[in-house]
């Protein structure tokens, strides 16, 4: 979450890249009156989840104002492949209309916002609480309440807008009866971009939930259609709409490089990678950042061939441990306020240029 509130008093809120394990998670873009957010569901592929906010633009600087990682089970969303990540787009808590969703009613903070589309009626049901949920396990307050057609002839048409470009999108939808009927039927058909998914029949009390993955150009479409026999209209209750990444990469980046970033944070970190498995880090580019106080030790970064860190105030003494990186070609400290001697393992490394 980043909220920017003018906390620099130069009414210049930043966009820099949100990224995750080394790929591409958001191009994060902020304004002064509203926060921004993301949510992603991922499937590590070790122990530890790095994530990075990357410089993108001259005099734009990174911040961050939440971060928040919820495990979750295995068997939630099991149409999801572990080779890619889910990136959030849409999540509706629909026929609500006054209070977002999120924890404690969610246990895994999921933001539900309230919507009835235009259209469309509110519903309540007649429970409080579920007796039977979806592996998903979608919030009871989310559930209870939903949106049906005017009459039971009438579909339901949901559309979800995105850039005009081709991308896979996964979308999940969660019904319950909220009545029970008697001598009544609700039955209908879920089409997803005009491709069939399946037809359900809600069940009082039980939440049941449809997924479908599709190829969405600009626009992704949900129809929800009445079946022949169906003497009521057709409901929803809530959804969620993902977009998938791209294939991940398969490895994170190397532990001494993060460990390193960590340790780094506060110089907002612009970075070069290499496309090893895991990726190393082989240059830091940081001049004109207008950094200040001493350079910390981030002698694990080891595959480094460039540091440039010229024109800030970073002060104290220059530390040997950079003359000692065994892949170092370029180190540029110029025009800073180091004191004493420059160490004798730069002076006397015949490999480095130094300035």
């Amino acid at each position: 979450m980043f909220w920017y509130g003018n906390y620099d008093g130069l009414s210049k809120p930043s966009t820099f890249d949100l990224e995750f394990d080394g790929n591409k998670w958001a191009t994060v873009v902020t304004n002064m009156n509203n926060f921004t957010y993301y949510e992603m569901i991922y499937a590590t592929k070790g122990d530890s989840i790095s994530i990075c906010l990357a410089r993108t633009q001259d005099q734009q600087f990174p911040f961050i104002s939440r971060l928040e990682s919820i495990p979750v089970p295995d068997e939630m969303y099991p149409q999801m492949r572990r080779n890619m990540a889910w990136f959030n787009s849409y999540r509706y808590d629909y026929g609500a209309s006054d209070r977002i969703l999120g924890y404690p009613d969610d246990p895994y903070n999921r933001i539900w916002e309230p919507s009835v589309p235009p259209g469309l009626k509110p519903v309540t049901a007649n429970f409080t609480s579920i007796d039977v949920t979806s592996v998903n396990d979608p919030p009871d307050s989310a559930i209870i309440t939903a949106v049906e057609a005017q009459s039971s002839a009438d579909t339901i048409d949901l559309s979800f807008g995105f850039g005009n470009i081709s991308h896979l999108d996964h979308v999940e939808m969660y019904f319950t009866e909220p009545f029970l009927q008697t001598g009544e039927t609700r039955s209908f058909s879920v089409i997803v971009n005009n491709s069939y998914v399946n037809t359900t029949n809600p069940e009082y009390q039980n939440c049941v939930s449809i997924g479908a993955n599709s190829l969405s150009i600009g626009t992704l479409n949900v129809q929800l259609v009445p079946t022949n026999e169906s003497t009521l209209p057709p409901i929803i209750s809530a959804i969620e709409v993902y977009t998938v990444s791209e294939p991940l990469v398969t490895a994170t980046t190397s532990q001494n490089d993060c460990k390193a970033h960590f340790t780094l944070y506060f110089f907002t970190p612009k970075s070069i990678c290499t496309d090893d498995q895991p990726p190393r880090v082989t240059a830091i580019c940081l001049s004109e950042y207008g950094l200040q106080g001493y350079l910390p030790d981030f002698s694990q970064m080891d595959a480094l061939e460039v540091i440039d860190m010229h024109n800030n105030t970073l002060d104290g003494e220059i530390p040997d441990f950079l003359g000692k990186l065994p892949n170092l070609r370029i180190l540029d400290l110029r025009d800073n306020d180091f004191s004493g001697y420059v160490p004798r393992t730069i002076t006397d490394n015949k490999q480095l240029e130094f300035k």
